[in-house]
């Protein structure tokens, strides 16, 4: 609008300086469209408001359509003259105004796009939540999947052992220690009610004769050879003492183990046979001694290993555990080792383990009567009524030729027990 303003001043101004020169102060070099009566001779400036409130026209005019076309001449009032151009300022005028135009026009087509335009595209947000959700959704199946499979296939434990039962016995009250579960303890050590032996009393079963020696072959045998096997040789002492020992007579075989031992004092068989008196009697720190004067002798000696070590579980269960398991596997054929060590397990309540290491003890001597009735008393912890009659049957019968440190009588009890509808 400045520029407009400008060029019309511009143009006035050539007017009046234009006026002299010619001599005809009111002449013109354009006439007016429809020139008034009574203004042949002059005609006058046109009206400046009246020119500017026409181009504002002009511009609004030009503004509301809806492309861009050439102005429509403002209209002419009948009593209002249109203003006459001059042809000195008309091309920078008309220039300015195109100019001007233009620019009015870009700022309103850039004001309606603002109005009326579409919103920013969001498609791309949309999408990208879209495919979140789905992802979100397919980690959630997946997951649920993996739990029904989970549920449908459980995983198959271990079979574990049979469940060791702390206190199975029937409801019927046992007055011997046959009743409660039998510990292997020491008879003479614990009351009448722990049927179950520390030290068992055959320790020196394992040496029937306990001076047994086979006679060497012959030198000068010919070929084939052959194998003759005479009676050996015992001590008359020493089974005179073990006679007294399967009879329950500690005082006549200890004086018979007393002389053998004085005659030597290294005799393993009688310092097992004493240290086996010693147990049942309640003496373990003699029979400890004797059985250490045992290894002394016989260092790898399993019987001496296994009594010392039960004798040693008393106090630290886990310590003779450990020293059994060791004596087992370079001995493992060692009965009494492996009833020592089900005796180990029996002192914990663990019946399962101590079940297994009686049958083991049984593979070196099957008519041991305190070994059948560990395993007996240990099946009976188990719950496994039929294996405990058995067993127990077979200690009775066991005992009726061997001397036995079990309860015969609480163990013929706990049978008639067991029989019972």
């Amino acid at each position: 609008m400045s520029l407009l303003m400008d060029a019309l001043k511009k143009a006035e101004e050539a007017k009046r300086n234009a006026a002299p020169a010619t001599g005809a102060p009111g002449e013109l070099s354009l006439e007016p469209v429809s020139p008034q009566p009574g203004s042949q001779g002059q005609s006058p400036l046109p009206n400046l408001d009246d020119h500017l409130a026409t181009v504002d026209a002009d511009l609004a005019a030009v503004a509301a359509s809806p492309a861009p076309s050439p102005a429509a001449p403002p209209p002419q009032s009948s009593h209002q003259p249109a203003p006459p151009p001059t042809p000195s300022v008309a091309p920078a005028a008309a220039a300015d105004m195109e100019a001007e135009r233009q620019a009015a026009r870009n700022l309103f087509n850039a004001k309606l796009a603002a109005g009326n335009g579409t919103p920013p595209n969001r498609n791309k947000l949309w999408l990208a939540l879209g495919a979140l959700a789905v992802g979100l959704l397919g980690i959630g199946i997946y997951f649920w999947f993996q739990l029904q499979g989970l549920s449908q296939n459980p995983m198959i434990a271990r079979p574990a052992p049979t469940p060791v039962q702390p206190q199975p016995l029937p409801p019927a009250p046992m007055a011997t220690p046959i009743v409660a579960p039998p510990m292997p303890v020491a008879a003479v050590e614990a009351p009448p009610s722990q049927p179950m032996p520390e030290m068992p009393a055959p320790l020196t079963r394992e040496r029937p004769m306990p001076q047994e020696r086979q006679p060497a072959l012959p030198p000068e045998e010919p070929s084939p050879i052959r194998l003759s096997r005479g009676k050996p040789a015992t001590n008359p002492l020493l089974e005179r003492a073990y006679g007294a020992l399967q009879r329950e007579d500690f005082a006549a075989a200890v004086q018979d183990y007393d002389k053998v031992l004085q005659a030597d004092p290294r005799n393993t068989d009688a310092l097992l046979g004493m240290a086996s008196i010693a147990g049942r009697e309640g003496q373990t720190a003699k029979a400890e001694a004797l059985y250490l004067k045992a290894l002394e002798a016989d260092p790898k000696n399993p019987v001496a290993l296994a009594g010392l070590v039960s004798l040693l579980g008393n106090g630290d269960p886990a310590a003779a555990e450990s020293r059994l398991k060791n004596l087992l596997a370079t001995q493992p054929e060692a009965g009494h080792a492996h009833f020592a060590l089900g005796n180990v397990y029996a002192r914990q309540g663990r019946w399962s383990e101590a079940q297994q290491a009686y049958f083991r003890s049984l593979a070196s001597d099957g008519d041991n009567p305190d070994y059948l009735f560990n395993l007996a008393v240990s099946l009976d912890h188990l719950r496994q009524v039929k294996p405990a009659q058995q067993y127990y049957q077979a200690a009775l019968g066991a005992a009726a030729g061997r001397s036995a440190m079990f309860d015969k009588e609480g163990a013929r009890r706990r049978l008639q027990e067991l029989a019972a509808p």
